[in-house]
């Protein structure tokens, strides 16, 4: 079990669950997070982490005014949750997509957005991915 808190003073805590099911090579990790205006906890099991660390992309990067997110589902009728967090880890933008199916790609207007870095946090019922973001 693991505490801590971000830079905005958000506390945190991971903790492995001895639980899971008992698949081989399976790494399970359930994470929740208290922040305000934040509603969603999620728990995921991730069967082959080289395969899931690169499932959704984003472009251009470095960027001004809009991106584009790419990812891929197989597994049909999936909602995704997309949000974006400064350096602080204050959340900028969430929006959650229903009914993902097949190659998803959307463009995101960020032109709000000062210059600097961001986290781009996405979300699926058995995916969680994090990039980073560079606006100038």
């Amino acid at each position: 079990m693991l505490f801590g808190s971000n830079a905005a003073g958000h506390s945190f805590l991971f903790q492995a669950n001895d639980e899971a099911p008992a698949k081989k090579n399976i790494t399970y990790i359930e994470v929740f997070i208290e922040q305000p205006n934040v509603e969603d906890c999620f728990e995921t099991s991730i069967i082959n982490p080289e395969k899931e660390k690169n499932w959704f992309r984003i472009f251009p990067n470095p960027t001004r005014g809009f991106v584009i997110l790419e990812a891929e589902f197989e597994t049909p009728d999936q909602a995704i949750f997309i949000k974006i967090f400064d350096i602080t880890g204050k959340l900028i933008f969430h929006e959650k997509e229903s009914s993902v199916e097949g190659l998803f790609r959307k463009r995101l207007e960020i032109n709000y957005l000062k210059k600097g870095v961001y986290y781009i946090h996405v979300t699926s019922q058995d995916r969680i991915g994090v990039k980073s973001l560079i606006v100038y």
